[in-house]
């Protein structure tokens, strides 16, 4: 349980963090999308006055915004999950079902994250259209693996549940 603890920890930190980056992802987004001056802020903002901002900021940012509320909404569904298996409740139709969720946000996080670099071209009124999806930790082939790792892991649940039930009913 110890293990299942520092996992609940870690959880509720990054779901914490994700909450504040999200808000002051917002922020950041009104103070592009309205143009307000930041120039009377008590510090400075590194390189403020040289960003520009072109219209394709305003399609890409909430596209982004998407995909990291569907990261929040990942963490909030693992933290289910771990507190279903605090209770003992492993092999549980709920456990399954937060599972597929978790893999099928993380699958719809990939689009949001790529569609930005997909339409962006198309917008900017240019005849080369460059694509390209690294390959990493932090690429989207991974993100895709992860999402496909915990769908097919809610299908092992899901038979675990059935065998569980057949079990229970045997004398």
């Amino acid at each position: 349980m110890k293990k299942l603890s520092t996992l609940k920890l870690i959880i509720d930190i990054l779901y914490i963090s994700a909450i504040i980056g999200l808000i002051v992802f917002l922020g950041f987004y009104l103070v592009v999308l309205f143009g307000w001056d930041l120039s009377d802020l008590p510090f400075k903002l590194k390189d403020y006055n040289n960003l520009s901002l072109s219209q394709n900021l305003y399609i890409i940012y909430p596209f982004l915004f998407l995909a990291l509320l569907v990261y929040i909404l990942v963490l909030k569904n693992f933290k289910k999950i771990i507190e279903l298996f605090y209770q003992g409740k492993f092999f549980e139709f709920k456990t399954v079902k937060l599972l597929r969720e978790i893999g099928l946000h993380f699958l719809i996080s990939v689009f949001l994250m790529v569609m930005p670099s997909i339409i962006t071209p198309f917008l900017s009124n240019t005849t080369v259209v460059k694509f390209s999806l690294p390959i990493g930790f932090d690429s989207s082939f991974f993100l895709i693996a992860i999402g496909l790792f915990f769908m097919a892991l809610s299908e092992i649940f899901n038979k675990a549940f059935k065998i569980n039930q057949e079990n229970e009913l045997t004398i």
